[in-house]
Formats: C-alpha cells, structure tokens, sequence
C-alpha cells in the first residue's frame, strides 16, 4: 500500500506538531507520522484514552499545554497516523511504515525529522538489576498510565530533568529517598551571567525545589552512583563524591536503602532515519555523537528534508517548538504555499526568538555534559550489552586485540546485535574503545545504522522488491 502527502512529518512531540500545524495553516496536505498513541512526545506525553481527562489541568500545566496543542492536529489538512512506526527508507527516498502487521510506503514532496531522543543509558555494576530504570521511564510510568515505578526511588544524575521527574513522583503519591546531582553549585557559578535575564527558567526551577522542600527531599551535589546492590531486584544504592571529572573520591561512599534507582545523565538523539536519508552529520562534544547539519531554516544538507528538535541537539521543548516551527514554514514556503514576502518577516521573528532560547540551552548543555570518569564505572563483570550478555571485560579484550571500531566489536563478540540494536550500548561501546585504545572519541566509529531501525514483522521483510530496496548509513 502507498500514500502521498506534501509534507511528511515524523515525530509528534513538540516539534512535529508545531512544524505540522504552521504548515497546514499554510495550506499545506501534512501527514504526520509518531509510534505513540496519541501526539505529545516524551516533554508532553498523553495519557492513553482509557484515561480520558475532564481537566487536563489536573495534571499540570505541561500536559495541559500539550494536550491543548495536540488537539491542533485536528486540522482539515493534517493525516495522523499513530502507534506506525517508519523503520526505513526505500531507494526512492519513500518512508517505510509499519501499523501492527502491515506496512507501506509514504512519498512525500517535503519531510521534517522531528524524531527526539531518549535516555542516555550510563553502566555501572548492578545496573541490569531489577528495580534500576531511567528517569524517563520513571516519568512516563507517572505520566502515562498514573503508576510508581517504585515506593522508595533513588535519582541520580545530572541536568535539570531530574528536578520535574522528583515532583511526578512525588505527586504521585511516592517517596523520593533523594536527588543525586553530578555537578555542584561552584560550577554553576561561573554560567551566571550568561543566564542572566531567562527568569521564566528561573522561576521554574524554583518552582520544582520549593515542591523538593516541601516534601523534604534532600538535595546532594557533587556525588555520582557507583553500584546497585540487591537478590531479585535493587536493594542498596552506593554513591560518592566526585572531582570534576566525575572521579570517584576514596572514603566518600554512601547506601541508601530503597527499592527504584532511577538514572538521569541526560540524553541521546534518535539520528537513524536522518543517517539513512544521506543527511551530512557534524561531531557534537556535548552530545558526544554525529547530529545532522542543517542551515537556518532547518534544512538538512539533503535538499527538503528539514531537521528540528531534540534531533539537533538536546535543548528543551521551547527550543523544540521554535525549530519546528521555522522547519514547517520553510517547508511550507518551499512547496510554493507561501511567498518569500509572507515566509520571511516570520521567518526571521523565530530566529531571533530561536536564538535567545539557544543562548540558555547552551549553558545546560556546557553545564551539565558527562565528564569521563562516569563511563569508567563499569568493572570487569558489569554486562554492557543487555540482549546479548556481553561484558566489559570483553570488550576491553576484543579491543586489545585490535577492535578499533564498534562494528568490529560486534564481529568480535556480538555486541550491539540485539533487538535494541545498539542503542542502549553503542555509547557506551564507543566511550570503552577510545578509552582502551587511547583515541578521540570523535574518531572511534560506531554501529552502522542499518534498516529496519526498529524490529519489525517478518512478513515486512519477506518480499522485497525494486521499490523497497532499502538504504544503510555509516554512523
């Protein structure tokens, strides 16, 4: 089966929707593609229908705000087409679909990747054990379907997102034992004049403590997780003070007694499809990977296909919204439903708002960015590749023995070939070879990105033709 749409879009967070609504507005046919079940993305994630609201403000003016804004799909000229996944791309450029067990393909005229991220996976003895999840999975537990991960959490991490996961938990009824925070208040000092003036920020951070303070939830800087401890699931949580390189301290251990340990080392970008797509990528330290390149008007190197949101880098919803927005008017321009003289003065509003945003994002980004001594947690026994129960131990040997690459690792020891296929341990992969070998991380390549990005049915894959021959990207 095959569509057509003018503007394809994939990714209903924030950045989708507003790049699909602008373009619509415009006149635009849009079809908007998202996994989810309903439109929102992980900043403003929905509840499923069975959970229908009377007031969405119930749960926050976030999700109000989401919900509000995800009824504007509901716009003549917008297709959603949700819980479909796109795990590849055809020779023609086509976007491969999968909705349960059928699939087809989605042309398109024009497309805007607005494809997010998710938690950056950190390894740490006792970090498979049951009860240690990420704080984005503590979060959508809460959001999503109202339940604790947990009675007793621990959070560890680093960056603001530990401070709204704390509150979710805590308005949901359960107890946080702490928030373990990587940086110290000496190292946010030096960034104050740069935040100077972004007080709605401000205000939200206070906002979040003053709800920390008022359920008695301390805040500890300057200390890192070293392990979980526990028989069937986490038990005993040990953290330590660190240098500023995120260097243990000898003698500084703590354990704490709970039963979710719930990390937050911020985030990596889902790059897969823009890497298909041919799109030219740029080494970001902060993100410590390959982002694509795009000019201002969020056009990629790839002649109309734009690029907005997390997948240009970790910068928070507003940013988000801004560069899907500027994406959706370019598109909309460039598919001939607006003018030059209709498309620039708005244009160049957003830029200018885009880059009073940015200016912030990048405090968070220097701010908080990991420091080395967080991916030498790892012993000898700890298991860094889940699916298929391959150690660091290793890893370390394969790479002595001249594994310089992570698809040679995975030659060498099956690492990165399971169903998550790399994503929770090509990091962390890359981060061991360039230690171990001595490299630039920048230099050390990683798994290569291969369709289909995600498992999917057989029965997809089955009866390939000319159409659906399908692309492979070097990562």
């Amino acid at each position: 089966m095959a569509r057509r749409t003018e503007l394809a879009v994939v990714g209903a967070g924030p950045a989708g929707m507003a790049a699909a609504v602008v373009a619509a507005q415009a006149g635009a046919r849009v079809t908007v593609v998202d996994e989810y079940s309903r439109p929102g993305g992980q900043y403003w994630k929905q509840l499923p229908r069975a959970f229908e609201l009377a007031d969405p403000g119930a749960l926050g003016s976030q999700y109000a705000r989401g919900h509000a804004f995800a009824t504007r799909l509901g716009h003549p000229n917008i297709e959603l087409l949700a819980d479909t996944l796109v795990w590849g791309v055809a020779a023609d450029g086509a976007l491969l679909l999968q909705h349960g067990a059928e699939g087809e393909r989605l042309a398109y005229d024009a497309l805007v990747l607005a494809t997010g991220a998710y938690d950056r996976p950190i390894a740490f003895p006792g970090w498979d054990l049951p009860g240690v999840i990420t704080a984005g999975a503590a979060q959508t537990l809460v959001k999503s379907q109202r339940v604790l991960p947990g009675r007793n959490v621990l959070l560890v991490g680093s960056g603001p997102f530990l401070l709204p996961v704390a509150e979710q938990l805590l308005l949901g009824g359960g107890r946080v034992a702490a928030v373990i925070e990587a940086t110290t208040p000496r190292t946010w000092l030096p960034y104050a004049p740069r935040a100077w003036g972004h007080w709605d920020r401000f205000r939200e951070g206070a906002h979040y403590l003053d709800t920390l303070r008022r359920h008695h939830v301390p805040i500890r800087t300057g200390q890192i997780v070293l392990r979980a401890e526990g028989r069937e699931r986490v038990e005993r949580v040990t953290v330590a003070a660190v240098d500023s390189d995120w260097r243990p301290c000898p003698g500084t251990e703590e354990t704490y007694l709970v039963d979710t340990l719930a990390i937050g080392y911020g985030f990596l970008v889902s790059t897969e499809l823009a890497q298909l797509l041919g799109c030219a990528m740029r080494w970001d330290p902060y993100q410590e990977q390959e982002l694509p390149i795009h000019d201002q008007e969020q056009q990629s190197t790839v002649t109309g296909v734009y690029v907005a949101g997390e997948l240009t880098g970790v910068a928070g919803a507003e940013v988000a919204l801004v560069e899907g927005y500027v994406a959706g008017l370019a598109a909309a321009a460039r598919l001939g439903k607006l003018s030059a003289a209709q498309a620039q003065p708005r244009l160049e509003q957003a830029r200018r708002r885009l880059a009073y945003l940015r200016r912030f994002a990048s405090i968070v980004k220097e701010l908080f960015r990991m420091r080395p001594g967080i991916y030498e947690l790892a012993d000898d026994a700890t298991v860094i590749c889940r699916c298929e129960e391959v150690t660091t131990g290793e890893i370390r040997r394969a790479v002595a023995h001249g594994a310089r690459t992570a698809n040679a690792l995975k030659a060498w020891t099956r690492v990165g070939m399971g169903p998550c296929q790399g994503r929770v341990c090509g990091n962390l992969v890359t981060h061991l070879i360039a230690d171990q070998a001595g490299l630039p991380l920048e230099s050390v390549r990683g798994f290569t990105t291969r369709p289909p990005i995600k498992p999917v049915p057989i029965g997809l894959l089955a009866e390939p033709t000319e159409e659906s021959v399908l692309h492979s990207a070097a990562s």
